[in-house]
C-alpha cells in the first residue's frame, strides 16, 4: 500500500541563552515579564532626639566647593569621533568604547564630607534621550542592527562615584574625601544581536548631576545636555542577517509502497537550504554552520508527526542525509557546516545539500499520512 505524500515546513526567530550571554539564532522548519505627650519630661526628650537628628544631618553633607570654580548649571557633551570601528565579540559585549570629554572649563570637588551616618545624596537622574530602550539594562537602541549603547557620566578621578550608569542615588561619601562633578561621559557600544550592522548614528541626551550639600539640602542640579550626538559605525567582520530567501522550504516525499520501504528501496528525495548572509563580502568566508533538531528515533530519522494518531502512518520514519549518505546529526550539540557557494554585491550565498526517503522503522508498517518536521538553527558569527 503507498504512503500518502509528506513534507517538510514555518519560520520563527529564536534566542537562546549560553555561557558567553544570549544568542540570537534564526530557525525554519523544513515542510513550514496620636501619640500624647502627658509630662514635660517626655516633651524635653523629644525635642533633644530633635537637635541630635539634625546634628548628624550636617555632618554628613558635603561642603560647598570653592567658588574659583564653579560647574556651570548646564554642561554640554564634547563631540564623539567621526569613525566608531567596531571589533568582533560575542553578543553581550562592548564592540567599541571611548570617553567623550564634557565642555568645561573647572570641575569642583565637594569636599568636608564629614563621617557619622550619610544623610545627602548625589547621583544622576534617568537620562532622556532621542534612543529607545534595547531591552538590556542601561544599554540603549541605535536603531543599527545589534548595536547598543551604554553611557555613564564619570569624573577625572574617584571614580568609583560613578560605576553605575544613571539613574542612580546613592550617599554622599563619609570618609572626608572629594567627590567631584562628571568631567566626561564613558560611551559603549554592545553587540545585542548576531547580526550587526553599520551606519551613521546621530542622537540627543540629557542627564542631570545632583549633591545635597550643607548649604543645599534639598540639592543642586547640573545638567549634562548632548545635542545632535554623532558618529558613524564601521564593521567588516559581522554579517548583518543571515536568512533563507524562501519563505517555506519543502521538500515532496511523494508516495512510497510498504514493500520498497521494508528492502529499504524507497525513493531518495534531494532537499537543499540556501542561506543568504549580508553585510560585508570578506575576502576569508566565515563559517556559517546549522544545527539541526526533530522527534528523532534514532541518529538521522525523523518521527514522524503526530505518531500513533489515527491517519499517521505507523513503523515508518524519514531518514535525512548529507550528499554523500552520511546520517545528518539531530542535536544541538552536533553542528553542520554549510558550504560557501558565491558571491555577491553586499551578499554571500550559502547552502546545505541533503536527502530523504522513508525508512522502516518496525517490522509493521501500515499506509497513512507520513510528514516529519525538521528545525535548523543557524550559527554564525
Amino acid at each position: 500500500m503507498p504512503l500518502l505524500p509528506a513534507s517538510f515546513n514555518a519560520t520563527s526567530l529564536r534566542a537562546t541563552r549560553h555561557p558567553g550571554g544570549t544568542r540570537f539564532e534564526t530557525a525554519s522548519r523544513l515542510s513550514r515579564l496620636a501619640t500624647s505627650f502627658p509630662g514635660r519630661s517626655t516633651l524635653c526628650a523629644s525635642l533633644l532626639l530633635i537637635g541630635s537628628a539634625w546634628t548628624n544631618a550636617a555632618h554628613a553633607l558635603c561642603g560647598t566647593p570653592d567658588p574659583n570654580y564653579p560647574y556651570p548649571t548646564t554642561v554640554q557633551v564634547g563631540s564623539f569621533p567621526a569613525v566608531t570601528t567596531l571589533k568582533h565579540v560575542p553578543v553581550g559585549q562592548i564592540m567599541a568604547h571611548y570617553d567623550v570629554d564634557l565642555v568645561v572649563s573647572s570641575v569642583p570637588g565637594w569636599a568636608n564630607c564629614a563621617s557619622g551616618s550619610p544623610n545627602g545624596q548625589y547621583g544622576l537622574t534617568n537620562p532622556v534621550t532621542t534612543l529607545s530602550p534595547s531591552g538590556i539594562d542601561h544599554v540603549y537602541a541605535t536603531g543599527i542592527p545589534g548595536v547598543g549603547i551604554r553611557i555613564r557620566p564619570a569624573s577625572a578621578s574617584n571614580a568609583y562615584f560613578y560605576i553605575t550608569p544613571p539613574p542612580f542615588a546613592a550617599p554622599t561619601p563619609t570618609t572626608n574625601v572629594t567627590l567631584y562633578a562628571p568631567r566626561r561621559l564613558i560611551v559603549e557600544f554592545v553587540r545585542t544581536a548576531m547580526g550587526v550592522g553599520q551606519g551613521e548614528l546621530t542622537f540627543d541626551y540629557e542627564t542631570r548631576f545632583f549633591i545635597e550639600t550643607r548649604t543645599a539640602p534639598t540639592g543642586s542640579f547640573h545638567k549634562i545636555v548632548g545635542t545632535a550626538l554623532r558618529t558613524t559605525l564601521q564593521q567588516s567582520t559581522y554579517f548583518s542577517s543571515c536568512h533563507t530567501p524562501a519563505a517555506d522550504t519543502r521538500v515532496d516525499m511523494g508516495q512510497a509502497m510498504i514493500a520498497e520501504i521494508k528492502l529499504g528501496q524507497a525513493k531518495e528525495q534531494a532537499f537543499s537550504l540556501d542561506v543568504h548572509c549580508e553585510g560585508m563580502n570578506p575576502t576569508v568566508k566565515p563559517a556559517v554552520e546549522v544545527y539541526l533538531e526533530g522527534n528523532a528515533g534514532r541518529d538521522g530519522v525523523l518521527m514522524l508527526d503526530g505518531a500513533g494518531a489515527d491517519q499517521v502512518a505507523k513503523g515508518v520514519g524519514i531518514a535525512v542525509t548529507d550528499e554523500a549518505g552520511v546520517a545528518l546529526p539531530l542535536t544541538k550539540q552536533s553542528t553542520v557546516p554549510l558550504e560557501w557557494q558565491s558571491s555577491r554585491p553586499n551578499v554571500e550565498r550559502y547552502r546545505l545539500s541533503g536527502k530523504a526517503r522513508y525508512v522502516a522503522t518496525d517490522d509493521e508498517i501500515t499506509a497513512g499520512k507520513a510528514d516529519a518536521t525538521l528545525t535548523y538553527v543557524l550559527q554564525y558569527n
